[in-house]
């Protein structure tokens, strides 16, 4: 299993001791509700693209500019003149209401998605003597777009517009020459396949990839996988590197970190209950849950090609103190298992954030927006585990509603 994120952050907390594992980005949050620190924002270089097979639509893509407004790009100045060949597209429309709800099947919860919300969390680690350390700085965001069918004409001209949610989680940071920005993305799609198109991109000092597709194909519901590894022997010399000794000859590079070395391996398939999740957007189903009212909700998650059941209970309410401010919250708790006939895997459930075991959410109890997250994170070197908590920083866009009390 790859690297989490958060490991060598960890690491360097406690061998360090200074009181910020990641030196994290800067930006602006004007429209936040609640006065805190400049939150993060994402816009740092972006990731290199990830590559989409022909049958998966083109993410966060808005429509291309009609005829007219390309054939007088040069010319501005230039009138319109009528034809009755060129005909202005309709402006885009404006999704109405706070949110969509993707369904996930008969007598299924569905997946409720925000219109658009950017929430800014520090994470924090709970280390001996010193405390609380910031170990990370993480964005998540939602936003609801138009539908951009993969093949041009799938929908009629003057058919209904459809929509599609879109879920991500930026983490940022810098410490010691040690870079990372991991962006990982979950969009949830009209249509059979892939109904659900999660991706994971870290750049920096490490550099990895990791496609997801879930969805129906040959009328059974799949988990289509992928993932990018080092180009072993390739007869690439770009990626020779020079011995170390005065009479050794060029040889392949081993094992290095550089993205432009590193290729897609084959993808695998294998079958999953219909309605299975990814880690990013079961996060928000438990959102639904507390939105809904109700009060547990079991579901299936995969993490590449490791299937879990995965039980979401509502416990206690609780005012939870963040850098947002105090906020009245439900726990919900995420208790990961085994299905019957599956492997164990070796390394244990791995949650969002690299959390581990029982994790629990401190949500909103109006609106369900998450306020706080809470687990463990294992430091093998340490034969022990450490709380770790992801906290609000600050908000914006945010369902109706959610405010901190006074």
């Amino acid at each position: 299993m790859q690297r989490s994120r958060l490991r060598i952050a960890l690491a360097t907390a406690l061998f360090t001791a200074t009181g910020c594992v990641f030196g994290g980005g800067s930006g602006t949050g004007n429209s936040s509700v609640h006065s805190a620190p400049p939150p993060l924002t994402r816009e740092a270089p972006e990731e290199p693209p990830v590559a989409i097979e022909a049958d998966a639509p083109a993410p966060f893509a808005r429509p291309a500019a009609n005829t007219a407004e390309l054939a007088l790009a040069p010319h501005a100045e230039a009138p319109v003149e009528a034809d009755a060949h060129l005909a202005l597209a309709e402006p885009e429309k404006e999704f109405e209401g706070e949110g969509l709800g993707f369904e996930r099947g008969a007598d299924k919860l569905a997946v409720w998605v925000p219109k658009d919300e950017a929430l800014h969390f520090d994470v924090l680690v709970d280390l001996p003597v010193f405390g609380n350390v910031t170990a990370g700085q993480v964005v998540l965001s939602a936003h609801v777009e138009p539908y951009m069918p993969g093949l041009p004409g799938a929908t009629p001209a003057d058919g209904p517009q459809k929509w599609m949610g879109s879920i991500e989680s930026v983490a940022t940071g810098s410490h010691l020459g040690y870079t990372l920005r991991e962006v990982l993305k979950s969009r949830l799609l009209p249509q059979d396949f892939p109904r659900m198109y999660y991706t994971d991109v870290q750049t920096g000092s490490e550099n990895r990839k990791k496609e997801l597709k879930l969805g129906t194909q040959d009328g059974k519901y799949v988990d289509n996988y992928r993932n990018d590894g080092h180009c072993k022997g390739c007869n690439n010399r770009e990626h020779y590197v020079d011995s170390n000794w005065l009479w050794g000859k060029p040889s392949h590079c081993d094992g290095c970190k550089r993205a432009e070395h590193r290729v897609w391996r084959p993808a695998k398939t294998r079958e999953v209950p219909a309605g299975t999740l990814d880690m990013l957007s079961a996060v928000y189903l438990a959102r639904t849950m507390v939105r809904e009212g109700h009060t547990s909700e079991t579901l299936s998650m995969v993490d590449e090609l490791k299937l879990w059941d995965v039980q979401l209970t509502q416990g206690v309410r609780k005012r939870i103190e963040v850098p947002a401010g105090k906020f009245d919250c439900v726990e919900v708790r995420l208790k990961s298992s085994v299905p019957v006939g599956e492997p164990p895997p070796k390394d244990g459930f791995e949650g969002l954030f690299g959390l581990k075991g029982t994790i629990q959410v401190w949500l909103d109890a109006k609106t369900g927006v998450p306020v706080q997250i809470q687990g463990e994170f294992p430091i093998k070197l340490l034969a022990s585990k450490l709380d770790v908590y992801v906290q609000l920083k600050s908000f914006q866009g945010a369902p109706a509603g959610f405010a901190p009390v006074r």
